[in-house]
């Protein structure tokens, strides 16, 4: 069984945990690379700023994630990154990254099936945001992230970051997860939704 590329990157490169504060820069879009981030816990927000001086939201990236992963070939970072809360991050050195992916060809196709599986989530993401009523929208979603026998998903605390992400205001959410829960689609046991 191969090894993820997390636990690769853990075995073979030293990191430093560093915390940033809630609205504070990781990195500003046009800095050089120097650095590839994982998400330890919190909530990170990628941008860019348009001529117009509005934001355009390109992700959020919660605990466990790498923060923009393309950079890794990039001389310079595309967007600006921002803490939304409290978080600690990983902080791995690019060059030593460099030299992991040519030299460990099990990174390198380690990366790359990590790559592979944040493309598939992003057309997911795509098809999901498609889905007219937001029941259903809900329910796809659900369907999508739970896990285990019976399938559930623990939404405790992170309602609104879904409600963002599957592009719903956080009333339509909530109103969408009683409907489901009257319908006897989920079963909803403190915090946890439980598909039915």
């Amino acid at each position: 069984m191969a090894l993820d590329f997390l636990t690769i990157l853990d075995k073979s490169i030293a990191t430093k945990a560093i915390t940033f504060d809630a609205r504070q820069p990781v990195f500003r879009q046009g800095q050089s690379v120097r650095w590839l981030y994982r998400i330890t816990h919190g909530r990170l927000r990628l941008s860019r700023v348009l001529a117009l001086g509005s934001e355009i939201v390109l992700a959020r990236v919660t605990g466990g994630e790498i923060l923009a992963e393309a950079s890794v070939f990039a001389a310079h970072y595309h967007c600006d990154a921002f803490a939304e809360s409290t978080s600690l991050l990983q902080r791995y050195p690019i060059r030593d990254i460099h030299a992991l992916l040519n030299c460990h060809p099990g990174a390198a196709v380690a990366y790359s099936a990590h790559l592979a599986t944040q493309i598939m989530d992003l057309r997911a993401m795509i098809e999901i945001r498609a889905i007219r009523r937001a029941d259903d929208r809900l329910l796809t979603w659900l369907r999508f992230r739970s896990r285990g026998a019976p399938p559930s998903f623990d939404g405790h605390g992170i309602w609104p970051s879904v409600a963002k992400q599957i592009g719903l205001t956080g009333e339509s959410l909530y109103r969408a997860l009683a409907r489901l829960q009257r319908a006897g689609k989920i079963e909803r046991p403190g915090g946890k939704v439980v598909l039915m």
